[in-house]
C-alpha cells in the first residue's frame, strides 16, 4: 500500500483542520498533544543525534521530511513514550481515517555494547548533569555519533506499525520519531529509555554531586499511557529533569470482570477508546 498524494493545502489550513481535529479528540480523551512552537526543531546534542539518525537511515530517510511537515502544522494529536517504545496518533486528512496510530517498538541496547559505552566513559570521565544537558566535548560527542556507539538505534534495532497500512515505515511513524525529538529535547532521559538503558550508568558521580546521585538512584519515570486496561500513567511534564508522573492505582486483580457491553452509536471511534476520558 502507499500513501495517496492529495491537492495543495496551505500550511494555515492544514494547521486548522488539525486544531479542529485535536478538539474533537480532547472531548473524548485526555491528550498529549506535540505543538513544535517556532522555526527551530531538534537543536540540542541529544535531540540533534537522534534526528539525524533518522534521516540518515536508508529505510526513514524519505518519509522523514514529511514526518516533520505533520508536525509543523501541529498534527500530531497525541504522543507517548515508555520504555522501548514510542506511539503518536497523527491527523492525516488524505488517509482512509482521519487519525493515523502508528506505534514504533525498538529493542534495548546489547549489554555488550553497553559495556563497551561504560568502559569508554571511565576512560573519559563526565558528570550526569553534562550528559543530560549535552555540555559534551570531543572525543565524547563523536563518540555517540558513531553508529557502533549502539546508543542511537539502527534499522535492526526497531519495527513499527500504523494504521495507515503503509509498510515498512510512513510518513507517520517519521512523525512520531519528530515529535520525540522535541520531546528529548527538553528531557533527554527519553533517548536512553527508548533504548532500555540508564544515563547514570555513564556518568562520573563525585562525592559532592549529591543531585546527581539522587537522580542516579532514582528509576526512571515512564511516561506512557497503560492500553492494557490496568494502571494508566498520566504525563505531567514540568520540562527537564523534574519531570513526572502520577500513577492511577491499578484495578483488583481478584475482581470479576465485567461483560463487555455492546456498543453504541454515541460511543466514540474504537481509536479514541484507548485513551482516559477527557475530564
Amino acid at each position: 500500500m502507499t500513501e495517496r498524494v492529495t491537492e495543495y493545502q496551505t500550511v494555515a489550513a492544514k494547521r486548522a483542520a488539525a486544531a479542529r481535529q485535536l478538539e474533537e479528540l480532547s472531548r473524548v480523551a485526555q491528550v498529549n498533544p506535540v505543538l513544535l512552537e517556532g522555526a527551530s526543531y531538534a537543536r540540542g546534542y541529544w535531540s540533534r543525534l537522534w534526528r539525524r539518525n533518522f534521516e540518515q537511515m536508508p529505510l526513514a530517510s524519505k518519509s522523514m521530511s514529511r514526518g516533520l511537515s505533520f508536525l509543523r502544522n501541529n498534527a500530531v494529536m497525541h504522543f507517548e513514550e515508555s520504555t522501548g517504545r514510542l506511539r503518536a496518533l497523527v491527523f492525516c486528512d488524505d488517509c482512509p481515517e482521519p487519525v493515523c496510530n502508528a506505534i514504533l517498538e525498538f529493542s534495548p541496547v546489547s549489554a555488550r555494547a553497553w559495556t563497551a559505552v561504560r568502559d569508554f566513559m571511565r576512560a573519559n570521565p563526565i558528570s550526569l548533569e553534562d550528559i543530560l544537558a549535552g555540555r559534551i566535548e570531543p572525543p565524547v560527542s563523536e563518540y555517540f555519533k558513531n553508529p557502533k556507539c549502539g546508543l542511537l538505534p539502527s534499522e535492526a534495532d526497531f519495527t513499527g506499525t500504523c494504521t495507515c497500512g503503509v509498510e515498512p515505515f510512513c510518513s507517520h511513524m517519521a512523525a512520531a520519531i519528530c515529535a520525540a525529538a522535541v520531546k528529548i529535547e527538553a528531557d533527554p532521559t527519553i533517548l536512553f529509555r527508548l533504548r532500555g538503558v540508564h544515563p547514570a550508568d555513564l556518568a562520573f558521580i563525585s562525592e559532592d554531586d549529591s543531585r546527581a546521585r539522587s537522580l542516579a538512584a532514582e528509576p526512571l519515570p515512564l511516561a506512557s499511557l497503560d492500553l492494557s486496561g490496568g494502571s494508566t500513567v498520566v504525563v505531567r511534564r514540568r520540562g527537564g529533569l523534574e519531570s513526572r508522573v502520577a500513577a492511577v492505582a491499578p484495578a483488583d486483580p481478584e475482581a470479576q470482570p465485567e461483560a463487555p457491553s455492546p456498543a453504541s452509536p454515541d460511543e466514540p471511534p474504537p481509536i479514541y477508546q484507548a485513551f482516559p476520558p477527557a475530564p
